[in-house]
């Protein structure tokens, strides 16, 4: 890639401190700069107009206006570093708009068709080393959002409404890929929610006007704060929690609510990503116990 950077305040002669190391470089000379690079590819990745102002404070660096234009949206955000922190200790605050899920889905599964555009904001805290141990040490918060989606060869208001005189569908089966996909496909290629794409429907589609999917992240457990879909006909919301070390549903609950946000049937699913066990849909006819989807109440 072609990089263009400055740098402000820091001089030649203070390069000699790098025989005391380069943390000591950083803490003993205050100094800015910015880059800028036209396009950086990181394996599948491309990235265009990357762009960031840096400014380091005596070993804390603060990461100001970072810009770039994946090739499924555009971003923006800011990184603080910490380097007197013996682990390196951050927080990194970043935002993405008009993320393309096409785009996004043709680069972890070939199995689910899906057209729509997603939001996704992230506030994260964290240490650099060990490094291994660096997504296991993650701490923040995860919101994504979308409206007009399209879900090919899966019907889910047809099946929905097809229930009650059927009894035989899962409504973890019917709903799973669209609550829990988003997360794993931006996360981790490892969780590969094509597995839970619906059987035994080939045919119709989805539109799903709106979703909403809020998590607080800690220690690679992703714990539902706000999680819920609508489509043009149903409201779908779930809680509980996934665990993103062990790949394991724990102690989550979709519910199929109706337009006062109460519960009209719901499902318990625990175990792991690839063969949860999936408790039978029950009747339950209460409202959702917090957290209350606000996407249940429009």
């Amino acid at each position: 890639a072609d990089i263009q950077l400055t740098i402000d305040g820091l001089h030649i002669q203070d390069f000699a401190d790098l025989k005391k190391g380069w943390r000591h470089l950083l803490t003993a000379h205050p100094f800015s700069g910015k880059a800028a690079a036209g396009v950086v590819t990181v394996d599948k990745w491309k990235f265009d107009n990357f762009s960031f102002t840096a400014r380091n404070k005596r070993g804390k660096f603060d990461f100001s206006e970072v810009a770039f234009q994946p090739t499924t949206g555009v971003a923006e955000g800011q990184l603080g570093i910490d380097f007197q922190n013996p682990q390196i200790g951050f927080d990194l605050e970043l935002g993405l708009k008009s993320v393309k899920l096409a785009e996004l889905l043709k680069r972890v599964t070939s199995k689910i068709k899906a057209d729509g555009k997603l939001g996704l904001k992230m506030k994260a805290t964290g240490q650099v080393l060990p490094f291994n141990l660096l997504l296991n040490n993650l701490k923040g918060n995860l919101s994504l959002t979308g409206k007009d989606f399209i879900f090919q060869n899966m019907d889910i208001d047809a099946i929905l409404e097809n229930y009650e005189k059927s009894q035989s569908i899962d409504l973890f089966d019917v709903t799973a890929t669209v609550l829990f996909g988003p997360l794993g496909f931006l996360a981790f290629k490892s969780f590969d929610a094509s597995n839970i794409v619906i059987q035994g429907t080939g045919t119709g589609k989805s539109i799903i006007p709106k979703l909403r999917f809020d998590w607080k992240l800690s220690n690679l457990l992703a714990e539902s704060v706000d999680v819920a879909f609508a489509t043009l006909k149903n409201r779908v919301a779930a809680r509980g929690k996934l665990d993103l070390k062990k790949m394991e549903y724990v102690d989550v609950q979709i519910a199929l609510l109706n337009k006062k946000g109460c519960i009209e049937y719901s499902q318990t699913i625990e175990g792991p990503f690839k063969k949860p066990g999936v408790n039978s849909m029950s009747y339950v006819g209460k409202v959702l116990v917090s957290p209350i989807t606000t996407i249940a109440k429009k």
